[in-house]
């Protein structure tokens, strides 16, 4: 909805405009007088303005009439001796200004200033005739400009406050400036940032309001008699749940159960975030809640299926050398790949977690290497050589033999093997086969090599070499 002249036409002015008409969308003159503004003009520090509720709980750009203003600082008030309020709307933005004369600085206006760390007000002032008043300056805040004004032998002040804005000017109901005596119209709010938690045999996941509490339409916690607590000094008005024992802090005027509704906002929902539940059956893997996978360095790849009631994610961390693909999926069935894609291998638990009732499946992966050098050097004359094999995944164990059964093999409880062959003057070479204990498939061959006996070099006499002295 357009925003364009709506609240210019209840001021009622019509000035003439520069083509001799009087449409209110052009430049608007309001000053002292009949027609006028009433002293004072009343400005908060934008900063302290939190909020504003408009009429019938609309947006701004759909009902320009303000029904609260939600500030945690209270206004100052600004008197002058004449006023004169200027708007132009230009290019889609609306430009006001209101240019007082004061006669002094008084301590509060210098509080004013000194309070609006940003220099940036809310500014607002009462035509005559009108009930209500008019603001400018929402969101951002108008600046504020002030000088001397030496007129006719008179001093003065001359103060303006201008802002540029997507709003034109709203109309603001008066009893926000006598907030301490306005009498509000209650809306009341459960309070579910202090959780209670249902509990039936087991917990539910359901979130139970333990009070609800009543405020204006801004959410200031109101009293017995619908007035602001900050001003009355009164404890704010709530219910309570059955099952809570204290009061809060709170005039309790009765209580409820999980069934009640206040305001169409019922008292408990369902919130696994805050209320952890014991859920069953929400999310397997491969059709269990427990399964296993296992990898090696010639089987580097491998699926699962996941089955979900919701949407689900990975919710464990992701082993360096194991790319899963996805990470996350929607409700129903995916398939996650794993693929195996580095040196390292290894034990790791996987868990997949619905992200609705926080169930978790785990998947334990086995990635099953034996790393070692496949060829070894030894001169003549080894009488031992020892192996020792990197065995990783499920027991980290493995199996061997060698195919000369002269060689005499003890492995330790590292896992070494201490090998002692026959020396022989020729050359030796013994093959080992090593097979992963709980993998067939990862097999490594290990050759050894011992060298053969050098013989004796031939030494022959030449004359030409021989030391002359």
């Amino acid at each position: 909805m357009s925003l364009n002249c709506r609240l210019n036409r209840n001021i009622s002015l019509n000035q003439p405009s520069d083509s001799g008409g009087t449409d209110s969308c052009n430049s608007q003159d309001l000053s002292m007088g009949i027609g006028g503004i009433q002293s004072p003009l009343l400005i908060y520090n934008i900063d302290d303005v939190k909020s504003l509720k408009f009429e019938g709980d609309n947006r701004a750009d759909e009902s320009l009439v303000v029904d609260t203003i939600n500030s945690v600082g209270s206004y100052y008030k600004v008197d002058f001796t004449s006023a004169t309020y200027q708007e132009d709307y230009e290019n889609n933005k609306w430009e006001h200004s209101i240019q007082l004369t004061i006669s002094n600085i008084t301590s509060l206006f210098e509080d004013l200033l000194s309070d609006a760390s940003n220099g940036k007000y809310l500014v607002c002032f009462k035509p005559n005739g009108s009930e209500d008043y008019r603001m400018f300056g929402w969101k951002y805040g108008a600046s504020l400009d002030y000088g001397m004004n030496i007129q006719d032998d008179s001093i003065g002040y001359t103060v303006t406050f201008a802002d540029t804005s997507e709003y034109p000017l709203f109309t603001v109901y008066k009893d926000n400036f006598g907030i301490k005596d306005k009498v509000y119209t209650p809306i009341f709010t459960p309070l579910y940032n202090v959780y209670f938690c249902e509990h039936v045999e087991t917990y539910t996941g359901y979130l139970v309001a333990m009070y609800v509490v009543k405020t204006n339409s801004a959410g200031q916690p109101l009293d017995a008699d619908n007035k602001l607590c900050q001003f009355s000094g009164k404890k704010q008005d709530a219910y309570k749940y059955v099952d809570v024992a204290d009061d809060g802090g709170y005039n309790i005027i009765g209580t409820y159960s999980s069934s009640a509704v206040f305001d169409g906002r019922p008292v408990k929902i369902l919130d696994y975030t805050k209320c952890m539940a014991v859920v069953d059956d929400s999310i397997f893997i491969n059709n269990k809640k427990i399964d296993s996978l296992s990898l090696n360095t010639w089987t580097t790849r491998g699926d699962v299926t996941i089955s979900s009631s919701n949407s689900w994610r990975l919710s464990s961390s992701q082993p360096l050398d194991l790319v899963i693909t996805p990470t996350t999926g929607n409700s129903g069935s995916t398939n996650v790949n794993f693929e195996f894609a580095g040196t390292v291998g290894g034990n790791s638990v996987i868990t997949f977690q619905n992200t609705t009732t926080y169930e978790t499946v785990e998947l334990d992966v086995h990635i099953n290497t034996i790393t070692i050098n496949s060829l070894f050097t030894y001169p003549n004359g080894t009488t031992e050589f020892i192996l020792q094999p990197n065995v990783k995944g499920t027991s980290g164990d493995y199996t061997w033999s060698v195919d000369d059964p002269s060689v005499s093999v003890v492995k330790d409880g590292n896992g070494y093997l201490i090998c002692h062959p026959q020396v022989s003057a020729s050359q030796q070479l013994f093959e080992f086969r090593l097979e992963h204990a709980d993998d067939p498939e990862e097999v490594v061959y290990v050759y050894v090599v011992i060298q053969a006996a050098q013989t004796s070099p031939n030494w022959q006499l030449l004359s030409s070499f021989c030391e002359n002295i």
